[in-house]
């Protein structure tokens, strides 16, 4: 028994060893990444141009120095326990899909209640009303994802989300217009202030073009780019688009979405990253945005 006991206790030593090793490497590489970002130039977008954002919404990590969340997510009513959960990133900036994963279950919905803002402004959007909080995962806890990327789903026009007073100018933002052959339903990517009527939004009387020469429309005394190029028109797949208005909207709310004339997104449509500019960007910083977008979002 005694020897039984001893071999037991030698076979078992690798394993140990193989377990702390393991461990130790991840850490290490973690500690060896965050080292590289801090001797060298941070990879992550907005680190590398010079205008902050006012209000920085993404399902991945923008800025290297932010250290908060991503989402919180809320469990539909027919799951028992915990009903909230901050999510947050994976050591390469990605979401942190295995946590949401293990949060979400098999069933019930599941909705975002937070979209934290990682400018370091405090800025979050946010829905406390249950029923019009868009959507992170379907009834059976898959993930909403597009181009293989995490997603946050507009699924009618109450779903909409709320951002406290800052300064705005600018927006850029990655999302798709689902529901885009119907030119009348005008659906809002944002108001400015929140439920305004007008801002960014699809035009009434062409589909697949954004705006209607309204003085109120935010691009119309500024600009407007999709993919990088001035355009009013976008495809009818997931895109990037910069706009920005010809004078700084001062201490004002926005809503992610609207409630103005029942014009808010709709039938699906899903918005990956939204983010706020107190100014506008130069072309330089417009491009790397671009660049970016593509390569990370799989993009025309």
């Amino acid at each position: 028994m005694e020897k039984n006991a001893y071999n037991t206790y030698i076979l078992f030593i690798p394993i140990l060893l193989l377990v702390g090793c393991t461990v130790f490497n991840k850490a290490l590489a973690q500690n060896e990444q965050r080292m590289f970002w801090a001797l060298n130039k941070c990879p992550l977008m907005l680190s590398q141009i010079s205008t902050k954002a006012s209000g920085a919404y993404s399902l991945r990590k923008l800025y290297c120095n932010y250290t908060g969340r991503a989402i919180n997510v809320r469990r539909g009513t027919s799951i028992t326990g915990t009903t909230t959960s901050d999510i947050g990133f994976t050591s390469t900036g990605d979401l942190d899909t295995t946590a949401l994963k293990t949060f979400l279950g098999a069933n019930g919905g599941y909705y975002i209640a937070i979209w934290y803002d990682q400018s370091g402004n405090g800025k979050n959007l946010t829905q406390s009303t249950s029923t019009n909080q868009p959507r992170i995962a379907n009834n059976s806890g898959i993930i909403d994802r597009i181009n293989t990327k995490p997603t946050i789903t507009f699924q009618d026009i109450s779903d909409e989300m709320y951002a406290p007073t800052m300064d705005i100018q600018a927006f850029t933002s990655v999302r798709q217009v689902s529901s885009s052959t119907s030119p009348s339903t005008m659906q809002y990517l944002v108001s400015v202030p929140q439920d305004f009527d007008f801002s960014i939004r699809s035009s009434s009387t062409t589909a697949f073009t954004y705006g209607d020469f309204n003085a109120d429309d935010f691009w119309n005394t500024g600009g407007l780019y999709v993919n990088n190029i001035s355009t009013t028109t976008y495809p009818s797949v997931l895109h990037n688009l910069y706009s920005y208005t010809g004078s700084v909207h001062s201490s004002t709310t926005f809503s992610l979405s609207s409630t103005a004339f029942s014009r808010g997104m709709f039938g699906g449509d899903p918005v990956s990253e939204l983010i706020a500019f107190p100014s506008t960007l130069s072309s330089g910083e417009r491009t790397i945005i671009y660049v970016n977008h593509k390569a990370y979002y799989a993009l025309p």
